[in-house]
């Protein structure tokens, strides 16, 4: 297993961990991304949120998602290991905090994965601490919905960020035959009484200079966790930032990797 202490220590970098507990079980307090922000309640209180590493029945979820079912699987992994939030009404950047939140402090922020250099081409085995990545919050002042001015078109627009709902649901139309699921995920970000399909419709016909404000409203309040970490190349010594990919195994480590730092007696 992992050394505890350096676990700890590291996880603190990333702001998670409070404190060292021995019942595995109990629930930690949680500071999202979203610092709960889209989560007010109609006296404008943010709801108190707590997390526990994983179990073995959660980490099941995960060994068994595939391509069909992962939505239910990290829908259920958040109901078990969360509490304060709805996992469905949970905004996408804050549940993939909560997903690196599990994974770190129910393993280890070690994450080693074997890539071609950016700079040189040459293939490189690299271990990155997850726990030094940069947590993205939304700022202080943000609440939902926003209106944002559509010159163009001469509207006012309500907008709101992606729930974990809005992906299960796009996930089913997809599955269904709908094709553009580009424009389907700012459909959904519209708050309003017309319906998704014309939603489409109407983002359609706007004009690229008034679509570039809903675009941009999701890159402004973009949230969560940014997986680019530096590495430097041991072959061509030049340090380069890496995207580091979202791979199966940064939700699950293998054994091996996890037994290499245990002592079997």
């Amino acid at each position: 297993m992992p050394e505890p202490k350096d676990v700890i220590e590291k996880a603190k970098q990333f702001n998670l961990v409070g404190k060292k507990t021995e019942d595995t079980s109990a629930f930690l307090d949680l500071k999202l991304p979203s610092k709960g922000l889209p989560y007010k309640d109609k006296e404008g209180k943010v709801p108190e949120t707590k997390i526990r590493p994983m179990k073995v029945k959660d980490e099941k979820l995960i060994a068994e998602m595939t391509g069909n079912n992962f939505e239910v699987r990290f829908l259920q992994l958040i109901r078990n290991t969360v509490r304060g939030i709805d996992a469905k009404e949970m905004t996408i950047g804050d549940r993939l905090y909560c997903i690196l939140w599990l994974r770190i402090n129910s393993y280890s922020p070690r994450y080693a994965i074997q890539f071609n250099c950016l700079s040189c081409n040459s293939p490189i085995l690299h271990e990155f601490d997850l726990a030094k990545l940069t947590v993205l919050e939304l700022p202080d002042d943000y609440h939902e919905p926003m209106t944002a001015i559509l010159e163009d078109a001469g509207d006012d627009v309500q907008l709101r960020l992606l729930r974990v709902k809005d992906e299960m649901e796009i996930a089913q139309k997809m599955a269904s035959g709908e094709k553009d699921e580009w424009l389907l995920r700012y459909a959904y970000s519209i708050v309003g009484s017309m319906t998704v399909f014309e939603k489409m419709k109407y983002i359609n016909e706007l004009s690229s200079k008034d679509f570039s404000i809903i675009r941009g409203y999701q890159e402004i309040f973009n949230h969560g966790v940014d997986f680019k970490q530096a590495y430097t190349c041991p072959d061509c010594g030049v340090t380069e930032i890496l995207d580091i990919p979202f791979r199966p195994g940064l939700l699950i480590p293998e054994g091996s990797a996890m037994a290499s730092r245990t002592t079997y007696k």
